[in-house]
């Protein structure tokens, strides 16, 4: 019963957010103010949507505030859709992804809605003109996210990050915040080997039977930490990859003893 609820309210939801942001394009025509609003209404509802999932979300701040406010280019691992929810519950936000996800009936179709900017980063000739459309949205003094190993990891390490769209922060001068997300608990019990895949969704797991397996579950705690700013700065590109895939690494494996 309660996994029909669920259901049906995460539909519902769904349904209302996508009338209201098909409002917002219509009668916001300037794309700074689309934008704005975009990323509030992602905001907005993402909370009600993890709330009806069960999904509680902790921020641990390690940068003294400072981390998640102007204009900065978030870098975050990436381990299941669900990460852009929980990211986008903390502050109004507006996420980079690849254009294979656009596709994608449900989640494409939420990600578009919710103001993600798709690059095609397999096509090096489009590629520069897409960096500079995302270091222009930085310019606007927006909050973007980007995650830089560009596929989602099956948890239980990093996958090298792709250096390419730093170049956006470099350009804009924006500084990089780390984000290490840790999904801990289902149900009250710390995540492990086994039930890892019942949050974390990779390669080689079917959407339709994951979100099944997601709903399914009542209680599942995930933990967002916000690391001390990168300056971009006199680094090189290679540096800043380097440095944030270094401080994100160390934060996931503090202390996730089932992955050692």
């Amino acid at each position: 019963m309660r996994f029909i609820f669920k259901v049906c309210a995460s539909i519902y939801l769904v349904i209302i957010f996508t009338v209201v942001s098909l409002l917002t394009i219509i009668f916001y025509r300037d794309k700074k103010t689309r934008l704005e609003r975009i990323s509030k209404n992602t905001a907005l509802f993402s909370p009600i949507l993890l709330k009806i999932m069960g999904i509680s979300y902790k921020v641990n701040d390690h940068s003294p505030g400072k981390g998640l406010t102007g204009k900065t280019l978030v870098a975050a691992n990436h381990l299941s859709y669900v990460d852009v929810f929980v990211l986008a519950a903390v502050r109004p936000m507006l996420f980079i992804s690849s254009v294979e996800l656009s596709g994608t009936l449900l989640v494409g179709h939420i990600s578009r809605m919710g103001g993600t900017v798709f690059v095609e980063r397999r096509k090096y000739r489009n590629l520069r003109g897409e960096i500079k459309s995302i270091a222009s949205v930085l310019n606007q003094g927006f909050t973007v996210v980007l995650f830089p190993e560009a596929t989602t990891s099956d948890g239980t390490a990093l996958l090298p990050f792709r250096p390419s769209l730093f170049e956006a922060a470099i350009i804009s001068q924006a500084d990089i915040t780390p984000v290490c997300i840790r999904y801990l608990k289902i149900n009250g019990r710390p995540l492990n080997m086994r039930t890892k895949d019942h949050i974390v969704f990779h390669g080689g797991v079917r959407l339709i039977p994951h979100m099944i397996r997601l709903f399914s579950h009542h209680d599942i705690e995930v933990e967002i930490n916000v690391l001390e700013k990168i300056p971009v700065s006199g680094r090189s590109r290679k540096d800043l990859v380097r440095k944030a895939q270094q401080v994100i690494e160390d934060c996931y494996l503090e202390g996730l003893d089932w992955i050692r």
